[in-house]
């Protein structure tokens, strides 16, 4: 089964396992699903590295889904926000300022959550150059007996916890003043609103 890794994953393209051919999705889906399960215990010392890179690269490729992806809350949070205020203007209803800051709350929670899946694949992507670095100054063979291909587990090893949320905003205190500062934004203009 190890020997025949090599002939599951080939260039993001059409994928073969034994003489079935499967679509790109099935296929990334299924050779990840068969790589995660296996233990890379291996004499080609290129077949390990190989599977290295593939990591590699797919993690760089996750991480830039998730950047994406958080612009995109950023967004809907703006969006979502500017069209509250925007209406609760023209209509004079305080409430849909009001109205706005607990949803800009949720989109802030939506970015956590992200957040907190983002850093654990970068942190797996800084032990795989770790061990990339190690096979190049000690040989593949130190790498063989600790590796274990799979950005799946680095999911699954990581529950979100609120107590780690605080340390995950801590490092990036720009989120918190984005979503702190809608808010009071959104405040003041219940107020002046309320003033008018």
């Amino acid at each position: 089964m190890v020997a025949t890794i090599g002939t599951i994953v080939r260039s993001g393209e059409t994928l073969f396992q034994g003489s079935v051919w499967l679509n790109r999705i099935d296929a990334r889906f299924e050779a990840l699903a068969i790589l995660n399960r296996i233990k890379v215990e291996m004499s080609d010392d290129n077949e390990t590295l190989r599977l290295l890179e593939v990591e590699y690269q797919r993690l760089g490729t996750t991480i830039d889904k998730f950047d994406e992806q958080r612009f995109k809350v950023k967004g809907w949070t703006i969006t979502a926000a500017g069209a509250l205020v925007a209406l609760g203007i023209n209509t004079r209803q305080i409430a849909l300022l009001i109205a706005a800051a607990p949803i800009t709350l949720f989109f802030a929670l939506i970015e956590v959550l992200y957040l907190h899946i983002h850093v654990a694949i970068i942190e797996r992507s800084n032990e795989i150059e770790g061990l990339i670095d190690l096979a190049r100054r000690k040989g593949v063979g130190a790498v063989c007996e600790s590796y274990t291909f799979g950005i799946g587990r680095v999911i699954k090893a990581h529950t979100f916890k609120w107590r780690d949320v605080p340390a995950l905003l801590r490092v990036r205190s720009h989120i918190t003043y984005f979503y702190l500062g809608i808010v009071l934004s959104l405040i003041v203009g219940a107020v002046i609103l309320a003033n008018i």
